[in-house]
Order: structure tokens, then sequence, then C-alpha cells
């Protein structure tokens, strides 16, 4: 299923940690990784988990039982920085262009975040995980809010004409 905007904010409600379950097919994990982004310009905290391939949420539990379950979420959430970084590298290799290509996607979901502390601890990690100076991706991170602002101030100014 596709998540919406409207579906986050109804969560928020009620707490501000999500954890995304999805099958573990290509269809699941590319779905997940659209849902991150949306749930980060909410303003949520998101951890993803992904089931065997073959698995859905429901089929697992059934097979495991809830206890096993409740295990498997627990052991296998990964913060989102950490998901999408493993998702996006399987396929790179040693190809430097997929790789920038990589980290700039991860500086792009990273630019949704709201939170300026929360932001700078994510580009800290991802600095971390791919071997790559910091503030490289803080100061890309900031062309893309700065380029984000501005498209909004335009379609403010020709809404009010």
């Amino acid at each position: 299923t596709s998540l919406t905007k409207e579906q986050i904010q109804l969560i928020r409600r009620f707490t501000s940690n999500i954890t995304v379950l999805y099958d573990g097919d290509a269809a699941g994990i590319k779905a997940s990784l659209r849902g991150i982004d949306i749930i980060l310009e909410e303003g949520l905290n998101v951890k993803s988990v992904v089931f065997p391939d073959g698995d859905d949420p429901d089929s697992f539990v059934q097979k495991v039982g809830s206890q096993s379950f409740n295990d498997y979420i627990k052991r296998t959430a990964k913060d989102f920085v950490r998901f999408k970084t493993e998702v996006m590298l399987k396929d790179v290799g040693d190809d430097p262009i997929r790789r920038a290509e990589v980290i700039s996607d991860l500086v792009n979901t990273i630019s949704k975040v709201p939170d300026s502390i929360k932001r700078a601890v994510f580009y800290k990690e991802v600095a971390n995980l791919l071997g790559i100076d910091e503030h490289i991706l803080v100061t890309e991170g900031t062309k893309i809010q700065l380029k984000q602002v501005q498209e909004a101030e335009k379609d403010r100014q020709r809404q009010q004409n």
C-alpha cells in the first residue's frame, strides 16, 4: 500500500516514532524508500524493517508467531540512514558515479528532516558510513534546503498573482 501524508499526520497524533514494515521484494523496498521521505518531512522518527523475500508482515507473523515477530522487528529495525544506505549500495559495487548518486540521494532525504540537530546527526552518520567529509554533506544539504525555500516562495508569489 502507498503511505500518504494524511495518514502520517494521523499517526503523529499518537506517536512521533514509526517503524515501517514492508515485504522483502523489490516493490516493498521501493515503497519503503518512498514512505521514508514522506515520514521525515512530517518530522517523525522512522525505522524500517524488511521481511525475508516471499514474506509480508502478515505471512511472517502467521509463520513464526507474535513473540518471534516482535523479536524480529526489534532485532532488525534500522534507522532510515542505515536502511537506505544498505539498500542503495547493494548494486553500486566500485562505481564511483553510482556511489556519488547514493550519497546525493541520502543528502536529499536528510534535507527533508525539519529538526536541525537530527539533520546534523544523520549527516555525521552518513559521513561515517560512507567515508565522506561531513562538511560536504552539510553544504549540499543546505543548498537543497535553500532551493526548496526559493521554490516555495515562487509558488507563493504565483498563487498571489
